[in-house]
């Protein structure tokens, strides 16, 4: 069974993913020539990710004039503090705060619900501490 928690952690993930994309280390990277764009994209999620077998990480490191160095937990820490103005949006309630913690932790300001959980006052709480702004749909797009 998944949980709203498990989407909110995944949707956290891919964010992170996508913000770092667009590092500065990132944007510099040398490829060497002839290197088609799907292999780049591969590469650079791969980097991200930094979880390679000695296989991959001896083929991945033939697709640059020099290997970047990894990026370092501080380095991806205040890149992803630096991003503001993110928005999370769900096709149902949020029946706990949890997913508002989570959200915090890649720069969500803006929330966007169904509303009508019994939790929903918990969740308002979350996005105020947070200084989200927490819009209530009252849509519920998301059916048993």
């Amino acid at each position: 069974m998944l949980f709203l928690i498990d989407c909110v952690l995944l949707a956290k993930l891919k964010a992170k993913t996508w913000f770092l994309r667009r590092h500065p280390k990132i944007l510099d990277f040398k490829f060497v020539d002839k290197i088609k764009k799907q292999d780049k994209a591969n590469a650079i999620i791969s980097y991200i990710e930094n979880d390679f077998t000695d296989i991959e990480y001896n083929r991945w490191s033939q697709l640059f004039d020099s290997v970047p160095e990894p990026l370092s937990l501080a380095e991806i820490n205040n890149y992803i503090k630096e991003q503001t103005n993110v928005l999370l949006a769900s096709d149902a309630f949020f029946p706990y705060r949890d997913s508002i913690d989570k959200a915090s932790q890649i720069g969500v300001k803006y929330v966007v619900q169904p509303g009508g959980s019994i939790a929903d006052k918990s969740v308002i709480t979350a996005c105020n501490e947070y200084n989200m702004v927490m819009v209530n749909s009252n849509i519920r797009l998301f059916h048993h």
